[in-house]
């Protein structure tokens, strides 16, 4: 990152983690929460305008992470589902009396 003044080097800052959000590099992150902490305490008060598009920035930023965050809970669901699937089911008979159907039975019953 290019040295400039400290609303610069920030807005600079949260287009890098904006592109390491959509990269998925999450594991370099936590470098920028450091950078972007030394820079709000060096930062003094702004004008408007560059508070408003920091502001901008940080909320874009904020829902892209939301919705990793989200991403990666959704594969961990589906992950869950494929394992606890290759373990086997439980499944109800025609008394509605439930069995479990496990992925080693190998007799299944075909109708026509």
């Amino acid at each position: 990152m290019t040295q400039g003044t400290t609303p610069d080097a920030l807005l600079l800052l949260l287009e890098e983690e904006l592109r390491l959000l959509r990269a998925g590099a999450f594991a370099d992150l936590p470098a920028l929460v450091a950078q972007k902490e030394k820079l709000l305490a060096a930062m003094s008060p702004l004008a408007p305008q560059n508070t408003a598009k920091l502001k901008e920035l940080a909320l874009r930023n904020q829902r892209a992470l939301k919705a990793s965050l989200e991403g990666v809970r959704a594969a961990q669901r589906r992950l869950r589902a494929i394992g606890t699937a290759a373990q086997g089911f439980t499944s109800y008979d025609t008394r509605g009396k439930s069995q479990a159907i496990s992925a080693e039975c190998r007799s299944i019953e075909k109708r026509a």
